[in-house]
C-alpha cells in the first residue's frame, strides 16, 4: 500500500478576489481531478487568501502541487505542512470548499488560534491545522 502524505499550503489569488460562481467552478473541477487521482482535502477562501489540504499518495500530491506552484491564478504560493499521515483527516471529501463566511466559525475556534477573524494568510502551521480541525468539525457538525 502507497504512503499517504499531506500537504497544507496558502496562496493569494493573482486575479483578485473570486466569485462564489468561480469558486464553486474551481472546486468542481479540482474534486474530479482529486477523485482521479484518489486525493482528499479542503480549500478554504477568504479575501483572495487560499488554504488548503491535499492528502493522497506522494506522487499524486506532488503532481497536483507542482500544477498549483505553476498556475498563474495562484501568487505567494506558500508549502505550511508536508507529512506522512497513517489516517487521511479529509477521508470521503474530493475537495470541499469552505468559506468562513458561509459558516458559524465559533469565536472559541478563533481564539483557540489566537485571531480575531479567520485569515489564512499568513498562517504558521500550528494555527494552520487548529483552523483545519475546527473547520472540519464545524462543516461535518
Amino acid at each position: 500500500m502507497a504512503q499517504v502524505v499531506q500537504l497544507v499550503y496558502v496562496s493569494k489569488s493573482s486575479n483578485g478576489p473570486m466569485s462564489m460562481r468561480e469558486l464553486v467552478d474551481l472546486c468542481s473541477r479540482s474534486a474530479n481531478n482529486n477523485h482521479r487521482l484518489g486525493i482528499t482535502g479542503i480549500l478554504c477562501y477568504r479575501s483572495e487568501s487560499f488554504l488548503q489540504v491535499l492528502e493522497g499518495t506522494y506522487q499524486a500530491v506532488n503532481r497536483v502541487f507542482r500544477a498549483i506552484l505553476l498556475d498563474k491564478r495562484h501568487r505567494e504560493v506558500t508549502l505550511i505542512a508536508y507529512r506522512e499521515i497513517a489516517v487521511r483527516l479529509f477521508e470521503g471529501w474530493d475537495m470541499k470548499l469552505v468559506i468562513p463566511e458561509k459558516l458559524e466559525v465559533r469565536p472559541e475556534l478563533l481564539a483557540e488560534c489566537e485571531q480575531s477573524e479567520f485569515a489564512p494568510f499568513p498562517v504558521d502551521e500550528m494555527t494552520a491545522f487548529e483552523l483545519l480541525y475546527g473547520l472540519k468539525r464545524t462543516v461535518a457538525a
